[in-house]
C-alpha cells in the first residue's frame, strides 16, 4: 500500500472526471440494471472500478457515496444510511486493492489476488449480508433475514463472476486511457 493513493492532487480536471464517473454510476445503477425489490443486477461497479484504479480509495469512496445519494434523490426516494455506508466501504476496498493495478503485469498471481479479494469481500460480506440486512430492516424484503439472504444468492453469484471477468478488461482500458493522458 502506498501513501500516494491517499494524496491524489485535487484539480478541476479531477473534479470533472469524478463528476462524469458519478453520472455514469447513476445511469448504470438506476436506469440500465435489472431490478426487483430485493435483487439488482447491473454494471454500476464499472465507473467505481475505473475511479479506484486511477484515483484510489478516497475518491472511489466519495464517488460511490455521491452517486448513491444523488441517484436516490433523483428517483424520489430517501437514502438508506446503511446502504450508503456499504457502498462507501465497497469503493474504499476497490480503491485499496485496485489503485494503479493497471500498471502491473497482467496475469501475475498478485494481480488476481488484488482483483478477487475486494470482489469477494464486497459481494459476500457487504452486498449479500450487509445490504440484505439494510433492505430487510427497511421492509423491502419480506420474511426472515435469512430468507432474504437466500433470495439474493443468485444475484451475488452472478455479480461476483461478472466483476472477476470484467475488472481485468477495465484495467486494460484504464491503461489505454492513461497512455492517451485522458485520466490520471
Amino acid at each position: 500500500m502506498s501513501k500516494s493513493m491517499f494524496k491524489v492532487k485535487f484539480s478541476v480536471r479531477l473534479l470533472c472526471q469524478i463528476a462524469l464517473l458519478v453520472a455514469l454510476e447513476i445511469v448504470f445503477n438506476r436506469f440500465l440494471s435489472i431490478r426487483t425489490p430485493i435483487v439488482k443486477i447491473g454494471f454500476s461497479f464499472v465507473p467505481i472500478v475505473v475511479c479506484a484504479c486511477v484515483y484510489g480509495p478516497i475518491w472511489a469512496t466519495i464517488t460511490y457515496v455521491v452517486a448513491d445519494l444523488l441517484g436516490t434523490v433523483i428517483e424520489g426516494n430517501v437514502p438508506l444510511p446503511g446502504l450508503t455506508l456499504s457502498l462507501a466501504i465497497m469503493g474504499f476496498m476497490f480503491g485499496l486493492f485496485l489503485y494503479n493495478l493497471d500498471k502491473d503485469k497482467f496475469g501475475a498471481l498478485s494481480t488476481w489476488v488484488h482483483i478477487v479479494v475486494p470482489v469477494l469481500f464486497n459481494q459476500l460480506v457487504l452486498s449479500l449480508l450487509a445490504n440484505t440486512y439494510w433492505l430487510w430492516q427497511a421492509g423491502y424484503a419480506g420474511g426472515t433475514y435469512w430468507t432474504a439472504v437466500v433470495s439474493r444468492l443468485v444475484q451475488t453469484a452472478i455479480l461476483t463472476a461478472v466483476q472477476i471477468v470484467l475488472i481485468p478488461v477495465l484495467l486494460r482500458i484504464v491503461r489505454i486511457l492513461r497512455r492517451q493522458r485522458l485520466v490520471g
